[in-house]
């Protein structure tokens, strides 16, 4: 890519060279913000670089709605031209720009931009700085990690030099297999794209990824994390979890917790467990979407058979992360069509009627305990 005094749009990865996603690696490594901004590294987008390249964003485009996934990325001085270009590029095709989870700290540029912005949900950070997993806070987490413990469970991070050729590909078979079978179990059946990203062990980058392993390392996979940098690597996403179906309880909180104390011990600040959805998402604020805020709440408590939000919430909070709001932002203003669109790119639209219903009907038969989750 060359630098130039003129914004630059990818139409399609696919003409990108090795120079240029190395670039684009490197930047959401570097910049990136919140734990979606790695998610640009699925090259399942088209790419708008700012002036000189300084910065870069990912978007699909849905007819006239460019959804962007990952928000601004580049360095603080040039994220405010990168958005003022990316609109007024925008505003020459006559395109809507919709912004999906765009972090509190970022709200002040796009409220000065008078983009139209709601609350979606909240981001689940644990500040490892100052995070011990004692007391009794923590008295779940310690209870999953060590009946895993005693079930001969161990911890692999996998890939780099103690792991073989031979080794890795049977790993990522197996990682391969459970990820369909966990995906079969879902109301969608595939993984929601752009929403979180697609498990594809050709292109991990600086992704790392942590398996439950049993007979001490020497069984079968029980189950894996896939975790994503950002803030220049002082800050990682559990991005993605998948278990076997009977996998020994409490597998993907062993392994959270697991990889979180790697985290502490290499000095790693901040961990985010992503986006909890529908999170407490009852006030509004001034100008938001009507529309977009009224779908959310009854998705939130009605239609939750098909994306468990209080499930996720509930899941997260035990881990007693500080949370932040996230917001979808759209510009000029929010209406059902952009709202289509970013449902239909983030691929919570396409589910099995059939296997929403079978989760209802499982719901209703454990009512009484998912009566104790946590106030969402």
């Amino acid at each position: 890519m060359t630098d130039s005094c003129t914004p630059v749009l990818i139409e399609c990865p696919t003409t990108m060279d090795a120079a240029s996603i190395a670039r684009l690696e490197a930047m959401a490594y570097r910049f990136g913000r919140s734990y979606d901004s790695y998610l640009v590294m699925d090259l399942d987008r088209k790419y708008f670089w700012s002036s000189g390249s300084r910065a870069v964003l990912g978007f699909v485009l849905r007819g006239l709605q460019a959804v962007v996934i990952g928000g601004l990325i580049g360095p603080d001085e040039a994220r405010e031209t990168l958005l003022t270009e990316f609109m007024d590029y925008c505003r020459r095709h006559g395109w809507t720009a919709c912004f999906g989870l765009v972090p509190e700290h970022d709200l002040p540029l796009f409220d000065r931009y008078e983009f139209q912005s709601t609350k979606i949900g909240e981001d689940a950070l644990i500040d490892l700085r100052h995070c011990t997993w004692r007391g009794k806070d923590y008295e779940w987490v310690r209870r999953q990690t060590n009946y895993c413990q005693r079930q001969d469970l161990v911890c692999q991070e996998l890939g780099g030099p103690a792991i073989t050729t031979g080794q890795w590909r049977h790993r990522i078979s197996e990682l391969a297999d459970i990820s369909k079978q966990f995906l079969d179990r879902t109301p969608h059946g595939h993984t929601m794209r752009y929403f979180v990203s697609r498990f594809d062990p050709d292109r991990l980058y600086r992704r790392r990824v942590f398996a439950a392993i049993a007979d001490g390392g020497a069984g079968r996979v029980e189950g894996f994390i896939v975790c994503t940098p950002y803030r220049d690597g002082a800050a990682w996403a559990i991005e993605m979890y998948r278990s076997r179906q009977d996998a020994v309880r409490g597998t993907v909180p062993f392994l959270m917790h697991r990889a979180m104390q790697t985290f502490t011990d290499e000095g790693i600040e901040e961990v985010s467990l992503c986006l909890m959805p529908a999170a407490r998402c009852y006030q509004r604020r001034p100008g938001d979407s009507w529309l977009i805020h009224t779908y959310i709440r009854i998705t939130h408590h009605y239609l939750n058979f098909i994306l468990d939000t209080p499930g996720i919430y509930h899941f997260k909070t035990r881990f007693r992360p500080r949370c932040e709001n996230r917001y979808c932002s759209v510009w000029p203003k929010a209406s059902l069509r952009p709202l289509h669109a970013m449902l239909s790119t983030w691929g919570t639209l396409q589910f099995s009627p059939w296997r929403a219903l079978g989760r209802g009907i499982r719901r209703l038969r454990i009512h009484r305990q998912r009566a104790t989750l946590a106030q969402s």
